[in-house]
């Protein structure tokens, strides 16, 4: 059976989910995917509603956190049908659910106290869900998003992945597959960073050193990957260590421990190897094991899609999507697929299946699943971490979906094969059956309850009917009241109406002022000049010669005018306009629209150095240039104003900057920097000065600082 787990850091479940129209349409979305891992929820157990956690055919299984509110938090969906799993756990200390039985043995001897694994499970980071044939485990790691906590984020993320090992090796140690998915927030090399090269990418820091060393670990040891190796697996030298030295024993508290939380439920466990089941009974409360604590002989994890894909660049699944970083795929790639395989068919030794020995080691052959030939690999077959290891062949294929939108991060995902035995055992569909049955009985029971009360709820219904009558009164007092309060909003909403219509008519009213004005200037410089005369042609024909000399007189007259009283009438007109302009702009001031005064006091005092209708339109021409945006130096674009949230002196102060979003050039911001101009607040006009003059101006705020 093919199985499709799939990966995504969603920033939100209720967001997305409302975003989709429905959880069940979010699942149908994220189709042919088997499994689907959330990380980032953001929910507390108190807002976890059934609209975000059912939906038709999957169960869903989450983890909180117990902390901050809207924060953090995982959860993972799985097709009842297909990938429905046998165990699920949240957490993966156990401490959230410690019983009687004390701490495991692996945290003892780590030294973690229950106060630790509290403080490491307590933001809801891991759901661990067991589906047979593999172990999936959906983690959302933890971010370092302030520069004054990074150094203790950093010991926190260092002690949660350290924490999070001791428990995977675990898995392995017990012959296990082992899938970790999730948002690691973690990027393993300088391919995947946008923009990052060799030499300033910090492959030394702590968080990536420890994740090249889950990949890569083994890779010194004296096995498979050096020259002179011989390709034998790691359980052959598994069994020679064992050969070595004394078999360890394990405490009956222990192995009660791990019986219980492993979900275990009989005396036997069986552990396949190649086509022989090798059977370990319990004897006395004790079984024969490897000690824990220790990745000795534990195989690496692999990058499965670095395995498929070993040389893509430019495949991220996070962006900072504020800064729209998306639209330039400037981002990284923090959300993995790592798989591990402990199972004894799967033989890859200290460093993977060395070059040398794939053609001699042939195919490799389970009763877990079918034989992969690994010499017929095609070039290019998957690999990652040391030279020569291999995705397991029960691995089919993985990639990301950079291009699904709803986050700021991309999907990921892996396709799995593996037997159908594996995934759902003959005995878990018989104890499925009986739980049905269980059910069955448990609902006539039920009915028979019900049944009963029914009889009971008549006698009551008697007294209900008593009870309805006191409350229709109560109602109907309820109405009357409801009634008034209606009244009293309608006659609220008559008025506020109202004084909104009195505003618009307001603004009308100055509209038709400012109009009035700019018609009254622009006729001012035209005022000392007469209409001209009527046409003598078109005179009567009945008047006689001497009259129609006498008009053209009386017309050569009335067109000479004396330059000086045309200024004098021009200069009258233009201190009317002034005067009509300056009551305008005083009433705007009035009413607080003090931009609308700023701009007419500008234009009277261009109009009374040269009064005319071309110097008004400069003086709106310039009030307009003056509210334009700058344009950015680096792509002579209009810039955006943007504030400064950064504390500080500047907290607060606008500032103008490129347009464009983040991205590399010259296609992204280029460095373009300009503070935004400020300007004084209104105040009145100082004593002695005109409304006019510079000083007045600057009171009104039209001149800036």
């Amino acid at each position: 059976m093919r199985l499709r787990v799939l990966t995504w850091n969603i920033n939100g479940l209720r967001r997305v989910v409302a975003v989709f129209g429905g959880l069940q349409r979010l699942l149908e979305a994220l189709a042919p995917a088997d499994v689907v891992c959330f990380q980032e929820t953001k929910l507390t157990r108190v807002d976890l509603q059934r609209e975000l956690a059912l939906a038709d055919g999957w169960e869903s299984f989450f983890a909180f956190t117990r902390g901050k509110v809207g924060y953090s938090g995982v959860a993972t969906f799985c097709r009842r049908d297909r990938a429905l799993p046998l165990h699920a756990e949240e957490g993966f200390t156990g401490v959230l659910h410690l019983t009687s039985e004390g701490l495991h043995p692996r945290w003892q001897a780590a030294g973690c106290s229950p106060e630790q694994l509290r403080n490491l499970d307590g933001e809801g980071r891991v759901v661990i869900t067991d589906h047979g044939g593999f172990v999936l485990v959906n983690v959302y790691g933890p971010a370092i998003t302030s520069e004054e906590r990074a150094e203790e984020r950093m010991s926190y993320k260092l002690q949660f992945y350290r924490a999070l090992q001791l428990r995977l090796d675990g898995f392995l140690a017990e012959g296990r597959r082992v899938l970790l998915v999730g948002d690691l927030n973690i990027a393993p090399d300088y391919m995947d960073v946008c923009g990052a090269t060799p030499r300033d990418f910090n492959a030394c820091r702590a968080d990536r050193a420890w994740l090249r060393g889950l990949l890569r670990r083994g890779e010194d040891c004296g096995g498979a990957g050096r020259p002179g190796a011989t390709g034998r697996g790691l359980w052959d030298r598994r069994q020679q260590q064992q050969q070595q030295q004394p078999q360890r024993a394990e405490t009956a508290a222990e192995h009660r421990w791990l019986r219980r939380h492993s979900g275990s439920s009989g005396a036997t466990a069986q552990v396949r190897a190649g086509g022989e089941v090798a059977k370990m009974e319990e004897e006395e409360g004790e079984e024969v094991g490897e000690g824990e604590g220790s990745d000795a002989g534990l195989p690496p994890f692999v990058d499965a899609f670095r395995a498929f894909h070993p040389k893509r660049q430019h495949a991220y699944t996070c962006w900072n999507t504020s800064s729209g970083a998306r639209v330039n795929n400037y981002g990284s790639r923090i959300d993995h697929v790592l798989v591990a395989d402990g199972t004894r068919s799967y033989s890859t030794g200290c460093g993977g299946f060395p070059s040398d020995a794939a053609g001699a080691y042939g195919a490799v052959t389970d009763s877990t699943h079918v034989a992969v030939d690994v010499a017929a690999l095609p070039a290019g077959s998957p690999r990652t971490g040391p030279p020569g290891v291999l995705c397991p062949p029960w691995v089919v294929m993985a990639d990301i979906i950079p291009e699904f939108q709803g986050s700021d991060h991309a999907p990921a995902w892996v396709e799995l094969e593996l037997p159908d035995d594996l995934l759902m055992a003959p005995g878990v569909v018989v104890l499925v059956l009986v739980l049905v049955l269980v059910l069955v009985v448990l609902v006539l029971v039920l009915v028979v309850l019900v049944l009963v009360l029914v009889l009971v709820l008549v006698l009551v219904l008697v007294l209900v009917l008593v009870l309805v009558l006191v409350l229709v009164l109560v109602l109907v007092l309820v109405l009357v009241l409801v009634l008034v309060v209606v009244l009293v909003l309608v006659v609220v909403l008559v008025l506020v109406v109202l004084v909104l219509v009195l505003v618009l008519v307001v603004l009308v009213l100055v509209v038709l002022v400012l109009v009035l004005v700019l018609v009254l200037a622009a006729s001012a410089a035209s005022a000392g000049r007469p209409p001209p005369p009527p046409s003598l042609a078109g005179a009567s024909p009945d008047l006689g010669t001497g009259q129609q000399q006498s008009h053209q007189s009386l017309a050569t007259e009335m067109l000479i005018i004396d330059p000086a009283e045309e200024v004098e009438g021009a200069t009258a007109a233009a201190a009317a306009a002034t005067t009509v302009v300056e009551a305008a702009a005083a009433a705007a001031v009035e009413m607080g629209l003090r931009t609308a005064a700023a701009a007419v006091e500008v234009q009277v005092a261009a109009a009374a150095e040269s009064p005319g209708p071309s110097q008004a339109a400069l003086a709106w021409r310039q009030i307009q240039d003056q509210m334009k945006p700058p344009r950015c130096s680096g792509h002579k674009e209009p810039c955006a104003v943007r504030t400064v949230k950064k504390r500080g002196d500047n907290n607060g102060r606008q500032f103008w900057c490129c347009a464009r979003p983040d991205g590399l050039p010259p296609n992204g911001r280029c460095d373009f920097f300009q503070w935004a101009r400020c300007r004084n607040p209104p105040t009145t006009t100082a004593p002695g000065s005109e409304p006019g003059s510079e000083s007045g101006m600057a009171d009104r705020g039209i001149i800036a600082n």
